[in-house]
């Protein structure tokens, strides 16, 4: 063991110097004589680094990685980053998967580990992954976010509006303007024009509305005017009308299709 120690200090000392050949040579010399020992690899990947071959010391990190006594959780993440840099996203899921086991309470990672499912094509995965961290963070509107998209790019739209509802009865102050447009969206298209009203309704009377010198939130003009539609398609007119008239005084640049939607509701008042 000592002896493979001196070596591998020599081979550090002629990587400091530049020497990569002799380097490599000597590192790949411990490796043939304690294939077990991570600094080998770890320095030859450096080695590998230093002469612009990425792709061979990612490998050699990974095989580092495998050799560690302890659950490096930075460690993993590192190289799932470097993965995905390299365009290995399947490899990235296994390093995040790594990191996860070592880490589960880490909504982050949790919320990475998705997004790349997603990314090759893994929906299914990504669908349960989704599902399973919602429920062991039910109160975060980020994961319900993730869920929901999840859902949809599933074609899964009314599991994503009963998602989208149960957690806006259960935390009706979390609810924010993208969520509830999301609902609304969900609702609008099923045709439940009260539904969407009356969601849309209390996002902003939790947010718009606060007490004498507590000013709250514009409400968003694409919600005045999913608001006005709602209201044209209930034969409310008046406040059909009320709801889109903010959006007249606006510049159409970048709001063609709001435009769009408040002359359909126009029409329809």
């Amino acid at each position: 063991e000592d002896a493979v120690r001196d070596k591998l200090g020599q081979a550090n000392m002629l990587y400091a110097l530049g020497d990569f050949e002799e380097s490599t040579e000597l590192l790949l010399e411990v490796i043939r004589q304690a294939p077990n020992v991570k600094e080998s690899y770890h320095t030859l990947a450096l080695v590998f680094e230093a002469q612009g071959n990425e792709e061979k010391a990612l490998d050699l990190l990974m095989i580092a990685a495998h050799l560690a006594d302890t659950a490096d959780i930075v460690q993993w993440k590192h190289l799932a980053s470097r993965s995905v840099a390299a365009g290995k996203f399947r490899q990235a899921i296994y390093c995040l998967d790594r990191a996860v086991k070592f880490a589960e309470s880490d909504f982050q990672l949790s919320v990475e580990r998705i997004l790349l499912c997603l990314q090759v094509g893994e929906a299914r995965d990504a669908l349960e992954r989704a599902k399973s961290m919602h429920e062991s963070h039910p109160a975060e509107l980020d994961g319900l976010k993730l869920l929901v998209r999840v859902m949809r790019e599933a074609g899964q739209d009314e599991a994503a509006e009963k998602a989208l509802s149960s957690f806006h009865a259960a935390y009706p102050a979390s609810m924010d303007f993208e969520a509830v447009a999301e609902l609304a969206d969900l609702l609008m298209a099923a045709g439940q024009w009260e539904r969407a009203r009356a969601a849309m309704g209390r996002v902003q009377a939790a947010r718009c509305a606060r007490g004498p010198g507590q000013p709250g939130e514009a409400l968003p003009v694409e919600l005045s005017v999913r608001m006005g539609i709602c209201a044209a398609r209930v034969g409310q007119g008046a406040q059909a009308v009320a709801h889109v008239e903010k959006l007249l005084a606006l510049s159409p640049a970048g709001r063609e299709a709001h435009f769009r939607d408040a002359a359909e509701a126009l029409r329809e008042a």
